[in-house]
């Protein structure tokens, strides 16, 4: 499962758990949506993801050739995210799910508050992940937001990529959709 020891990936300051970089990216002139210019990638804590993906054995080419920016937005310049297979999302948070074509990864995009306290539980996340490798925690491999302007108003998109859980070899006869909390749901009483 794992290709690293924790010993070895244990020690990150703590700086790099906030760290970000910025890449950005013009867009084709005659292939332009909503008129935007460029958009700004934000890359979150890069090493610490970087580190995770060793852990369980993800290798960076391949990572890169399932999700990386250059497929991301090559798509969003064309208008769509044709690498990208899209599964939009029923539930009550809104959240747009995607899968690589590989299958081996999802992207759900988040809200600013998900996405601030993602950032806010980073370190303890890392820490629990090398130190329990099995854990039944979502295995989260990036942490991004995308940044331009359309017309004159700044858009932001949050999002998270994820291990596919559902990318197995084994037989799937019914999934659960189970949620975490009951804020914000209700169901009727059946009639005695």
């Amino acid at each position: 499962m794992h290709s690293v020891r924790y010993d070895d990936v244990y020690q990150l300051i703590d700086a790099e758990f906030k760290s970000k970089y910025r890449y950005e990216l013009e867009a084709v002139e005659d292939q332009k949506i909503w008129n935007v210019k460029k958009y700004e990638f934000y890359d979150f804590s890069p090493r610490m993801f970087n580190l995770i993906r060793k852990f369980y054995g993800i290798n960076s080419n391949d990572y890169l050739k399932s999700i990386g920016p250059e497929t991301l937005f090559g798509s969003l310049n064309m208008g769509r995210i044709n690498s990208l297979k899209s599964q939009c999302s029923a539930g009550k948070s809104g959240s747009l799910f995607y899968y690589t074509t590989d299958g081996l990864y999802m992207l759900k995009t988040i809200s600013h508050d998900e996405f601030e306290h993602f950032k806010a539980i980073m370190k303890n996340y890392y820490h629990h992940m090398l130190a329990y490798p099995h854990t039944m925690l979502t295995r989260f491999y990036g942490l991004h937001k995308i940044k331009f302007t359309r017309t004159t108003r700044i858009e932001r998109v949050y999002f998270v990529i994820m291990a596919n859980v559902f990318n197995t070899k084994q037989s799937i006869d019914v999934r659960y959709d189970l949620k975490g909390s009951l804020y914000g749901r209700n169901s009727r009483k059946k009639p005695d």
